[in-house]
């Protein structure tokens, strides 16, 4: 165990006095040597260098003791998140569809995977299509695949740019008319909140779109 540094520096004792024309005697010489050898092998405080006996080891693992994260658990920790929070975004647009066929703005799914103001945009938009007798159809042949760019992650928030091609339809309720079956291609930016141990959107706003299909 490395001693602990003292309170105070030490503190040196007189030299002993010189006599005037004489060369000091042994023992004079005995107690400036023993002097030194002391203040020397006693620890100084505030030494600037690590290897010195005046500065305490701590043998305690960094990680048990300051919560530090080895490298590779913070990537392994990164792409958990990553991988929780795309899961959970397919299941959001799964939920848009079921919410709007037939439409219900009351639809017990959508808190699971929308919060903020996109629960709230999702609610109005799926009223509107009640109102006007509309429902949305998913391509099961063409399936959507969603092509996400993380920007942010956090243990709490992701944030992502998502490129995806939409290839959902707008159908008359009572006719089965194609209201809009257009194929066209989304950039969004998306921002995801952990809330209750579920990740949902709490916003996902389109940044640009390019008919037909494209890789943005």
């Amino acid at each position: 165990m490395s001693p602990s540094p003292p309170r105070s520096r030490p503190r040196l004792a007189p030299p002993p006095a010189r006599l005037s024309g004489r060369t000091p005697g042994l023992s004079a010489l005995s107690a400036v040597v023993l002097t030194l050898v002391v203040a020397l092998a006693t620890p100084a405080c505030g030494s600037s260098r690590p290897d010195q006996a005046s500065v305490p080891v701590d043998t305690t693992p960094a990680a048990a003791s300051t919560g530090a994260t080895s490298p590779d658990a913070a990537t392994s920790d990164h792409e958990a998140i990553k991988v929780a929070a795309r899961d959970a975004y397919v299941e959001f647009w799964n939920v848009w569809i079921e919410a709007n066929n037939p439409p219900n703005p009351s639809y017990s799914r959508l808190s699971d995977f929308y919060t903020g103001p996109q629960l709230e945009g999702a609610r109005i938009g799926i009223e509107n299509n009640r109102v006007k007798g509309l429902i949305v159809v998913d391509d099961r042949e063409r399936p959507e695949d969603h092509s996400l760019d993380f920007k942010q992650v956090e243990l709490a928030k992701v944030v992502f740019d998502d490129c995806s091609v939409d290839n959902g339809k707008t159908v008359n309720a009572s006719t089965s008319e194609i209201i809009d079956g257009d194929t066209v291609t989304y950039l969004r930016r998306v921002s995801m909140r952990l809330e209750d141990g579920k990740w949902k959107v709490e916003s996902a706003e389109k940044v640009k779109m390019w008919p037909g299909t494209s890789d943005c």
